[in-house]
């Protein structure tokens, strides 16, 4: 689940300290899954039901999806507030299904910056969302890979054999 670090021209507590806060949401998030799922765990196991296995990958599922609901109202919480400011929360937001379904999918270490409002030089303006991922330049140098070795196959070394 990527992390949603910045809306419109809310505060956030990401604005604050990038670092310590990404690395929070990393370990709340694994702390508070651990803790649905041990309550989901108990339920089934208090039930003792025969067919309890054939269940169990829809009913896991089923709790997989409530809690990333659940986490994305935790996300937008966070990405509107800091300690001591609250930032009104845009009403569709919490409807947006596309935005949901990005955060679910994409990896925990991608931050998102949904329609942020950035100041450059002087002027304000909102941009499109922003994606920062550590996968930045995997394309870039696996191009580069193919084409050094395109290179190589087509061009002699200093001694006459090809590299």
């Amino acid at each position: 689940m990527a992390q949603l670090i910045k809306i419109d021209q809310c505060v956030s507590r990401y604005q604050i300290n990038l670092r310590h806060y990404a690395n929070r949401f990393l370990r709340l998030k694994g702390r508070r899954w651990a803790k649905w799922k041990e309550r989901w765990e108990t339920m089934e196991d208090s039930r003792l039901n025969p067919s309890k296995k054939k269940r169990e990958a829809g009913t896991l599922a089923k709790l997989k999806k409530d809690f990333n609901s659940w986490f994305f109202e935790e996300q937008i919480l966070w990405a509107t507030t800091t300690s001591e400011e609250k930032s009104e929360i845009p009403s569709q937001l919490h409807q947006n299904k596309w935005l949901k379904t990005l955060l679910s999918t994409v990896d925990d270490v991608t931050f998102i910056l949904y329609y942020p409002v950035l100041k450059v030089k002087s002027a304000i303006v909102q941009v499109d969302p922003i994606f920062v991922t550590n996968h930045a330049y995997g394309g870039v140098s696996n191009r580069f890979s193919a084409k050094k070795e395109a290179y190589s196959r087509n061009c002699p070394s200093e001694n006459g054999k090809k590299l």
